[in-house]
């Protein structure tokens, strides 16, 4: 079975195509990446202690972002849910 489109076929299937994808790909391309400090990661995620907090973000594997000039690494939200929706321990 062979498709042929004719040129008007072929534009009207293209433009619905942009017209269903387009909306979707601005959506996902204007999400800016939020990062947060370890403070804030701790203040909306853990509620644990300082050292708790730390000890947790030393962790191999921990996504963390080394920003030059400066000195204390940010954190992707979207890395950081991920991550934590990866290691859940559910214990029933």
């Amino acid at each position: 079975m062979e498709l042929t489109l004719d040129d008007t076929k072929d534009s009207a299937l293209i433009r619905g195509i942009i017209a269903v994808l387009l909306p979707a790909l601005r959506k996902e391309l204007s999400v800016k990446e939020e990062l947060l400090t370890v403070q804030q990661l701790n203040e909306e995620y853990y509620h644990i202690s300082n050292e708790a907090m730390a000890a947790i973000v030393r962790q191999k594997g921990y996504p963390s972002c080394d920003i030059p000039g400066n000195k204390n690494p940010k954190y992707s939200r979207r890395a950081v849910e991920k991550y934590i929706a990866e290691h859940q321990d559910y214990h029933i």
